[in-house]
């Protein structure tokens, strides 16, 4: 995020922390130490919260700002006079890496979230994998893996993962796809941010979702199965 000098004090320290705030989601983004997942997602999913928090004036104008999350970005708002004044440096994750300078606040914004759905697309993976590593090696008589969205309250699954992702895409092609095809990036289409790539995703994670409830069920008839084979066996 690019500063400009002729600010007040109030509004540097907001620019600052904005800017902090970013820097600190970034960073954990490139987190992958599985050990450490439940407090990464915890402390990223905090910090997006307080950055959106303190950014939404940069995208929606105060006068129209309703406060609520799906009547912010309704199509009765007007964007932000703020929305093109300050530049932000992003990457895609498809095709060339190439940094891109852009001068769009809601890119910004769909940008935070796209990459938010992308990193608990990745975590679901890695909990997946790390879950069947330790099963595995705490059970002897049994491969199943326990996929169930409500088998430890409060903590996340590959299923509550993958919907909530899906839901972020959702939000940024239902929200945003009017704004993002008319942001000055040369050409929006072809990028992380295109509608129908954003759409794909949001499929991909929803068919994954299901998948991933399908095993669960499957693993639940299967430990009932070897229960009732228990109990029905001679002793």
């Amino acid at each position: 995020m690019l500063f400009k000098t002729d600010l007040s004090k109030s509004s540097k320290d907001l620019l600052l922390q904005l800017h902090l705030e970013r820097e600190k989601i970034l960073k954990l983004f490139q987190e992958s130490n599985r050990n450490r997942i439940q407090l990464i997602l915890e402390e990223l999913n905090q910090s997006i919260i307080n950055y959106c928090a303190l950014f939404r004036g940069f995208a929606i104008s105060p006068l129209h700002d309703l406060g609520g999350l799906s009547e912010m970005f309704s199509s009765q708002f007007h964007p932000s006079p703020l929305r093109r004044m300050y530049k932000f440096e992003w990457t895609d994750s498809i095709g060339e890496r190439q940094l891109t300078i852009i001068g769009d606040s809601f890119v910004e914004l769909a940008s935070i979230l796209f990459n938010y759905a992308l990193w608990l697309m990745k975590w679901s993976t890695s909990f997946t994998t790390a879950t069947t590593t330790r099963h595995r090696r705490s059970s002897k008589s049994s491969s199943t893996v326990n996929f169930n969205p409500n088998a430890s309250r409060g903590q996340p699954t590959p299923i509550s993962a993958m919907i909530k992702a899906a839901g972020l895409f959702r939000f940024i092609r239902e929200y945003f796809g009017r704004f993002l095809i008319q942001s000055d990036q040369d050409n929006i289409f072809g990028t992380d941010l295109d509608p129908d790539i954003i759409h794909a995703y949001e499929f991909q994670c929803n068919g994954e979702a299901r998948e991933f409830l399908f095993l669960s069920m499957m693993g639940s008839k299967r430990k009932q199965f070897k229960q009732k084979q228990k109990k029905t066996s001679p002793s």
